[in-house]
Formats: structure tokens, C-alpha cells, sequence
């Protein structure tokens, strides 16, 4: 518990970690014929 707090200060360093993770490549838009990369 002591290292997620040294490491996340912030709520907005934990939500940027988290960002990171789901939407590190760009975000997929899969309604289209084709899906779109947008990074």
C-alpha cells in the first residue's frame, strides 16, 4: 500500500497510469467499416 501511494501522489498520476494503459496505442474506433487508430 505504501508503494501505490509513493507512486501515485496524485489522483491524477494514478488516472494518467490508468489512461496509459487502456489507451496507450490511440483509441480504435470499431463502428466503421473499418476500424480507426487515433492516437
Amino acid at each position: 500500500m505504501v508503494d501505490f501511494f509513493d507512486t501515485f501522489i496524485t489522483d491524477l498520476d494514478c488516472l494518467g497510469y490508468l489512461a496509459s494503459i487502456k489507451w496507450g496505442k490511440g483509441v480504435c474506433i470499431r463502428a466503421t467499416p473499418s476500424p480507426i487508430l487515433i492516437d
